[in-house]
């Protein structure tokens, strides 16, 4: 059976890096913009800042993956796998903490992004796992 475009693409670990990476720049962006109307998605600003520069932290190791891992990728990709399950921990428990102040646009925001990680680490878990890939 042949692979699809998609699944070729992350079955190589340095676009995974690059993937994350840019995934990474997206939501820091998003959260940047969302921290000039905290009461829109019901976070506090500094939460939102503070979880911002935590993407911002992440992109950049992606994208030194990306770059400088080469054959020696699995513990990059390990390290950045941990990051964002603890990234998406962290939001979930901020998430529960500020329930009661959470608009819905907020709770819709963090929703998806939880579900984005999660997909994001489920990519990169499979990706460690795949012994064939240690000949890229």
């Amino acid at each position: 059976m042949k692979k699809s475009k998609i699944a070729r693409f992350l079955a190589a670990p340095r676009y995974v890096f690059l993937t994350d990476s840019l995934g990474a720049m997206l939501s820091a962006a998003l959260l940047l913009v969302l921290a000039q109307w905290p009461a829109f998605v019901g976070m506090p600003r500094p939460v939102l800042y503070g979880l911002a520069g935590l993407a911002c932290v992440f992109a950049l190791y992606s994208m030194c993956g990306y770059f400088f891992a080469g054959r020696h990728w699995r513990p990059w990709l390990l390290g950045i796998a941990i990051a964002n399950l603890a990234y998406a921990c962290l939001t979930t428990g901020l998430c529960l903490f500020y329930f009661q102040r959470l608009s819905l646009p907020g709770l819709l925001y963090f929703s998806a992004e939880i579900l984005v990680l999660g997909v994001v680490v489920y990519v990169e878990r499979q990706c460690l796992l795949n012994p064939t890939l240690d000949n890229d």
